[in-house]
């Protein structure tokens, strides 16, 4: 049986969570959040999901994201105190892994398009230094699109 031709504009899959090795910063299609939920929730994961409508600075994506995640109190609100909290088991709700989803960030998109691109360079490192960690704690980052 001939397959058709894969659609370019399809949305990609949802990464296997239990697949350690590949946590990371993934953009998400709308009919895939149902799925990344049962997903998170199987694995017996931290969903903290984060919505972003209205947030068009740093500053306010970075409460929005300490809120969510009950990051502790100390929480230095810059990027390298995120990437802190994400790399450190002590300061982030007790879990097998974490999955962090950002939710309507189109304003933030429009107003700070630099934050997100920040936000996923520090996600995705941070994903990488927990899959080192012994023993290795899963960070999925999730920006649902659009």
């Amino acid at each position: 049986m001939t397959r058709p031709p894969e659609d370019a504009t399809a949305a990609p899959a949802l990464p296997d969570l239990a697949d350690h090795a590949r946590a990371g910063c993934y953009p998400l299609a709308p009919l895939h959040l149902a799925a990344l939920r049962d997903a998170a929730h199987r694995q017996r994961y931290h969903l903290a999901e984060i919505d972003c409508e209205g947030c068009t600075d740093k500053t306010q994506l970075l409460a929005l994201t300490a809120r969510q995640m009950r990051l502790p109190e100390y929480f230095g609100r810059n990027w390298d105190a995120l990437y802190d909290c994400l790399t450190d088991p002590a300061a982030l709700p007790i879990a097998p892994g974490h999955v962090l989803l950002f939710t309507r960030t189109q304003t933030l998109r429009q107003h700070a398009p630099e934050a997100l691109a920040t936000l996923r360079e520090v996600c995705a490192d941070a994903a990488e230094e927990a899959r080192a960690q012994m023993p290795p704690r899963p960070l999925w980052t999730f920006l649902l699109t659009d």
